[in-house]
């Protein structure tokens, strides 16, 4: 944001402004100060300094340009008499647990050190506006941002506090609002100060907080400030951002303190008559007097905030406001369906309302966080859900449930809990029974029906691929595997026995849409859309679609075939017309950027149109897993709301790599006994997938650099990066030596090898190649689809793990000569197979979930022969994909981590 000179710097210069922040922000230039010149030839080796930025109370801000990573930064030198009075060498001690910090909506130090007597420590420099910014400009905010914005607060202050640490100094100044997003600035520094200066703070009458925000018990000066008192302080902020202007103001520092100890607050309904009741009660408990009476941590404060029946769980005297009057119960239930626009539990955007919709409306219905893979009653009336509660570590299942919402209520009713994989829930046509895929325990799966209000699963059919139920009859129809191939079947749902004939597939299914005649069944694959008739399944239509999702799913009429395309962030919600003989034409878009983790699970109630989405937004973690000794344990190396790519070990298991996104963009990252550092600083997209050199001092992975697509090149010795143009499908490799980079091509199907600098590419295999080998096995072709890719530390071969229609296969290319081997077939129906890699002994290991036994493994195969090396049990929770495996039985995984809701849309209509 540019605004003029003179305006922020007497914002920043200012002491009687509460701008403290806008420092970090301000982009007009500052010349440097004598004090200023002799920083930047004290830290000319690190940092060029460019400009002050401003002041605050504690310590001066300047813009300056980190030579190692080629960004800018914003330095914090302490004030020199506030570093005389303390230390400066006990507040750097002080701000080393600090620095520890890792959180989405924490911004973190990124250095610190001694200069000249006092003390500096390096933050990230952002663009965007303060929160303080903001008020000044709009005075009040909508309900809906008031309250996102304190989620994402609460959320850094709850992981702030479970490691020790109370901010003393929660304001809009130091809350930062990039990119729609809230960072939380000047994390503990005030605690570091307190904790350096000790006794001293106090003698000198010096105060640490701001009187706006300061809860009582740090305004009377005690030295023991726990959590509570940012619980109050948040509560403030919350408080000002609903009614323009803090919970107590007044002409001076010692009037404000003076209220907070002796007077209660206003609510702010009384002053704003749209906040809605459970808003009201949550701020008045973050602001009673006592820390007791307060919310017990930040997270409930954000757990109250999300339930909109708050307020009766809660003792009335708290209140002492107005009768409302029945249009002002409506306005607050008004307000509380806005509020459905947190799509998630910690959101990082706001879900954007429909486009195209008519007069479209949509509404929040479950507020958990864990909500998944919704299925909506033919009325509208009930939502089906899954939900998965995993213990901390990841177990080795048995965490997922269904249940069932009545639209309106706020208690689901659990129908199967304790399931070890569960698939999407459908309705029968009467809307009394669900029919749902999946694995009970390590004794039962298959697919059962259940009734909606709770009792025994009974078993109906073997578990198929895709099914979906009939709009008007007690029937499913459901696609497994058959051979070579797969087939369509239809089933009784009361007696499970087939009905009909058998329709043949000549296609791998992703998904299945029966439409609500019965006539014609609408079934989705890799890279297409095909729709059959149902009597002798000849194909009616199909259509290659660019970049749809797999659920599908028919309007109410059937004239139109509804499903999610994916864009660059979000889905669009799409029709595709169908007409009397089941041929397909161009998609209509029904709605825009909608949040749905990038997984388009949706459903149509089926007699009213009403469509249900998991909404929300998909994060990750880390973890590491001990393999050794018969028992996995596992310990959780990264915290919070990123996305993670798939983590890369080195040989000995010591350091961890991996790419993460978060507020400030997409970044190489390492961890190192347990210590995580950022090694780069990407600000374009860039792709998740790593690997590590043989010789581990590279490290490749792709990048969007200026709209180019380049293969990155990471020195690990020197901290540098190249850059290496590619295609923008391929994926590259360094060969061991000067070998070159060995290329992966997903367009093609095909191994390329170039020089070092990526110039022409060779051809040494391709999936045609594949498919015209013979089976070592059967003696047949073999009609291939390929999965992942895996290089050989010796740099001589590459693993491939395809599939079949029945089997999964892994096999080994020689990339001298281009010739494949067949290692280890296995049938598909043991299990899904996720990864192939390399241990460094030429060993092929790759992640396998079996449904028979309900547990994910990791094998090991000779690479010659295709003997099973050894077999070890991972956690459920790991994402198959992202599995990497170190000598001593060290292995690390990504456990996905996703933040959905269910959310209903109504009006839309094709």
């Amino acid at each position: 944001m540019h605004r003029p000179l003179d305006d922020h710097r007497g914002k920043c210069l200012n002491p009687s402004t509460r701008q403290t922040w806008c420092t970090t922000f301000a982009h007009e230039q500052s010349p440097l100060s004598d004090g200023a010149k002799g920083l930047a030839e004290a830290l000319s080796d690190r940092y060029r300094i460019e400009r002050e930025l401003g002041q605050g109370g504690m310590a001066t801000v300047y813009l300056a340009e980190d030579f190692k990573h080629d960004r800018k930064v914003a330095v914090k030198v302490l004030k020199p008499e506030l570093a005389a009075m303390i230390g400066a060498a006990r507040f750097l001690r002080e701000i080393k647990t600090i620095a520890s910090l890792q959180h989405p909506h924490i911004l973190g130090l990124i250095d610190s050190g001694e200069v000249a007597g006092t003390a500096y420590f390096v933050m990230p420099f952002v663009e965007g506006e303060s929160l303080r910014d903001r008020l000044n400009r709009e005075k009040q905010l909508p309900m809906s941002e008031a309250v996102r914005i304190t989620i994402e607060i609460a959320a850094a202050l709850g992981y702030a506090h479970r490691h020790g640490v109370i901010h003393r100094d929660i304001k809009p100044e130091n809350i930062l609002l990039h990119d729609g997003q809230v960072l939380v600035a000047d994390f503990g520094i005030a605690l570091a100060v307190s904790s350096a200066g000790g006794a001293r703070m106090t003698e000198t009458g010096m105060s640490l907080g701001t009187p706006d925000y300061m809860s009582p018990e740090q305004a009377m000066g005690e030295r023991d400030i726990t959590a509570a008192s940012d619980v109050y302080a948040l509560g403030c902020v919350l408080y000002e951002m609903l009614v323009g202007e803090p919970p107590f103001t007044g002409p001076s520092a010692q009037a404000i303190v003076a209220k907070v100890m002796m007077e209660k607050p206003t609510a702010p309904s009384r002053l704003r008559d749209t906040v809605p009741d459970a808003v009201d009660v949550a701020v008045l408990t973050a602001l009673q007097k006592l820390p007791a009476d307060r919310f017990a941590s930040a997270t409930a404060f954000a757990d109250a905030l999300r339930n909109p029946q708050f307020s009766s769980v809660v003792p009335a005297r708290m209140i002492a406001r107005e009768q409302r009057s029945p249009v002002r119960r409506a306005a607050g239930a008004f307000a509380w369906i806005a509020l459905g626009a947190v799509a998630s539990t910690i959101a990082v955007r706001q879900w954007p309302s429909p486009q195209q919709g008519g007069n479209a409306e949509r509404q929040q219905v479950t507020y958990s966080g864990l909500a998944g893979a919704p299925a909506i009653s033919a009325d509208g009336r009930f939502v089906a859900y899954l939900e998965t509660r995993c213990p901390d570590p990841p177990a080795m299942g048995g965490c997922m449930s269904l249940r069932v919402l009545e639209v309106g209520s706020a208690s689901p009713v659990e129908i199967i809990s304790g399931a070890i994989r569960l698939g999407v829930p459908r309705w029968t046509h009467d809307s009394l029974s669900l029919v749902v895929a999946g694995a009970l325990d390590a004794g039962r799966s298959g697919l059962f029906v259940v009734p909606r209000l709770g009792g025994i699963p009974r078993r109906i059919a073997d578990e198929p691929l895709t099914y979906d139920t009939h709009a008007s009859a007690d029937s499913v129809a459901l696609i497994k595997s058959v051979g070579a191939g797969w087939s369509l079947h239809v089933v009784a749902v009361k007696s499970g026995s087939t009905v009909g004939a058998s329709i043949p597939i000549l296609f791998e299914p992703r998904d299945l849409a029966w439409s609500p005649d019965g006539a014609r069944f609408a079934v989705s694959c890799s890279d297409e859309i095909v729709v059959l008739a149902r009597k002798d399944g000849a194909v009616t239509s199909s259509l290659k679609p660019s970049q749809t999702r797999d659920a599908l799913r028919w309007s109410v009429d059937g004239r139109h075939l509804l499903s999610f395309r994916w864009t660059a962030s979000q889905d669009d919600l799409v029709a595709f017309p169908v007409d009397g003989q089941g041929r397909l034409g161009q998609a209509t878009l029904l709605a825009s950027q909608v949040s749905t983790l990038l997984l388009g699970r949706f459903d149509v109630a089926r007699g009213t149109g009403r469509i249900a989405v998991g909404s929300g937004s998909g994060f990750g973690d880390i973890w590491s897993f001990d393999l050794t000794g018969g028992q996995t344990r596992a310990r959780r190396l990264t915290q919070g709301t990123n996305w993670f790519g798939p983590p890369v070990l080195t040989a000995d298991g010591r350091t961890l790599h991996f790419l993460r996104a978060d507020a400030l963009g997409t970044s190489l990252y390492q961890i190192v006994d347990g210590k995580e550092t950022a090694l780069t600083a990407e600000r374009q997209a860039v792709q998740n997938a790593l690997r590590l050199a043989r010789d581990e001092r590279s490290i490749t992975f792709e990048s969007n650099v200026d709209s180019v697509v380049v293969l990155m090149i990471y020195d690990v010795a020197s901290g540098t990066s190249r850059q290496v143009p590619r295609a923008q499908e391929e994926k590259g490799w360094l060969l061991p030596g000067d070998g070159g980079i060995l290329w992966i091509d997903g367009a093609t199907r095909s191994l390329l090898v170039s020089d070092a600098n990526g110039g022409s590419r060779r051809a040494i295999f391709s999936e045609a190649i594949a498919r015209q080998t013979k089976d070592s096995v059967t003696g047949q072709s073999t009609q291939w689809n390929f999965a992942t890719w895996s290089l050989a530390p010796d740099g001589e071969s590459v693993a491939l793990l395809g599939s079949t229609p029945v089997d999964a296969i892994v096999a080994r290319i020689s990339i001298p000569s281009g010739a494949m081997t067949i290692v280890r077939r296995f049938p598909r129906a043991d299990g899904t197979v996720g990864f192939a890699g390399w241990t460094a002994d030429g060993a092929i290991h790759f992640a396998r979930a079996g449904p028979a036994r309900g547990e994910t493994t990791l094998l090991h195969l000779d690479a010659m022969t295709g003997v099973t090396r050894s077999e070890v049990v991972l956690p459920a929770a790991c994402d198959l994909t992202s599995v990497s495996y170190a000598q001593g039985g060290r292995a690390a995984c990504l456990v996905p981590d996703s933040r959905a809701d269910v959310m209903l849309f109504d009006g839309v209509r094709p």
